[in-house]
């Protein structure tokens, strides 16, 4: 919308004025957004945003239940239908390893879906399949920006990892460089290198993106996406997990 209003959305700093002309510029379709449920219910579905709560009827339930609960699947609850909801990124429920799949749980009757699309630089866009209204037999389909390429050779697995994110993301630089810079997890104490344009700010102790130190095991001929291309290695997702991959890469 930005765009064809001639607005550079990277360049905005006063987002009031923006905000008003969007509305005047996109009165319709923004009414019709707005006018769409807060969820959606069927006989053996609901799907929400961010969740709800068990035993409550979902009329019941104002918006702010439905679109805003951080690590909902952590909850102790369990539905009589199937939930489906986005909101918090499945990445962030990792400790070492960030996979960004659907993330399906049997016993709660939960699906969480939301990849981190735009909001994780190596996100992507789930889609949940239901082959029918009958069956519990899902499966999903994903896509993000990233070129695919081929590992030429074969590379272990790292033995021991942690993932860096959002929520708990400050870090004490210990060593800065122009393309890594060496990092200790302020909660945690653990150390790992950090791509410096990925650090918030250029203070000792700062924020900084979600990150990993996590080696991919891979096997030559292996597909995948190449998140970051650095000069030690590639930044890469193999079937939705992201990590490091140090061998060669083909087309």
């Amino acid at each position: 919308m930005c765009r064809e209003l001639g607005i550079d959305p990277l360049a905005v700093r006063d987002f009031t004025p923006v905000k008003w002309r969007l509305f005047e510029a996109f009165r319709e379709e923004l009414a019709w957004l707005g006018a769409l449920p807060d969820a959606i219910e069927t006989e053996r579905f609901v799907f929400a945003h961010a969740g709800m709560t068990p035993g409550k009827p979902l009329r019941e339930h104002t918006r702010d239940e439905l679109s805003r609960i951080d690590r909902f699947l952590d909850r102790e609850m369990r539905f009589d239908k199937w939930l489906v909801v986005g909101h918090y990124p499945v990445v962030l429920y990792g400790e070492d390893r960030v996979c960004a799949n659907p993330i399906v749980d049997r016993e709660k009757r939960v699906a969480c879906i939301d990849g981190g699309c735009v909001l994780k630089d190596d996100g992507q866009l789930n889609a949940l399949i239901i082959p029918d209204r009958e069956s519990e037999d899902f499966s999903f389909a994903a896509y993000d920006p990233f070129p695919e390429r081929t590992a030429l050779r074969d590379q272990a697995g790292s033995p021991r990892s942690y993932y860096i994110r959002w929520g708990d993301s400050t870090v004490r630089v210990l060593e800065r460089g122009a393309e890594f810079s060496r990092c200790r997890h302020l909660r945690t104490g653990y150390e790992m290198d950090i791509l410096t344009k990925y650090l918030f700010t250029d203070e000792t102790v700062t924020d900084c993106n979600d990150c990993t130190d996590y080696v991919l095991p891979l096997r030559a001929g292996d597909r995948v996406r190449v998140v970051e291309e650095t000069s030690r290695g590639y930044f890469v997702k193999h079937r939705g997990t992201s990590g490091w991959y140090f061998g060669e890469l083909g087309e």
